[in-house]
């Protein structure tokens, strides 16, 4: 664990090194006012509905993150090996393959539509966890755990082009950026509560 911390503070500090290849693009354009910078992502209304989707993705997503292991280990009664390739490596793995796939669909057919499948499809995971309980049901209902994690990927590929669309060409488009990331901390912290 020492070695993993010391490793990312290692990793933060090389972006220090890093050459920013937008500087003279950035210097042309004139600062605005911090104020304004916050009021104008808030202004708009389908931007305030993509947060609160993000607000409540993330608590409903977090709360059942949280007590998987737990389900895993004591309801299920699977061990420790078990758990971290059903909980970590299985779903680590789909995501490889279905990141390029839901990137070439969503290039193809638009974000909308895919995000649209992909919320469906991932409504379906937590039954799938409810049926492995069962020792009759484990199988089917890991199946169904699985095509879920299959949708996260393209669900997120979705959300994240909707929110560079937000934040693209926009003087303070940052601004649309960090509201984001309070969004999704906000339903995160609301989730442990």
């Amino acid at each position: 664990v020492a070695l993993a911390g010391i490793a990312g503070m290692l990793d933060s500090g090389l972006y220090a090194f890093a050459k920013d290849p937008h500087e003279k693009h950035r210097r042309s354009h004139p600062r605005q006012p911090w104020l304004r910078m916050i009021r104008e992502p808030l202004k708009n209304k389908g931007f305030r509905w993509y947060l609160g989707a993000n607000v409540a993705f993330t608590f409903s997503i977090v709360g059942l993150t949280q007590y998987l292991f737990l389900f895993l280990l004591d309801e299920v009664k699977l061990n420790n090996k078990m758990t971290n390739l059903l909980g970590v490596t299985l779903p680590l793995l789909i995501q490889v393959f279905a990141y390029p796939m839901w990137g070439r669909l969503i290039d193809r057919f638009g974000k909308k539509p895919i995000l649209t499948i992909t919320a469906m499809i991932m409504t379906i995971g937590p039954a799938g966890w409810m049926m492995t309980a069962s020792p009759t049901l484990f199988w089917p209902g890991l199946v169904l755990v699985l095509i879920s994690t299959v949708g996260f990927p393209g669900f997120e590929c979705s959300t994240f082009n909707v929110m560079l669309e937000y934040a693209d060409a926009r003087a303070g488009g940052t601004a649309y950026i960090a509201f984001n990331n309070i969004a999704i901390a906000l339903g995160g912290v609301l989730s442990g509560l």
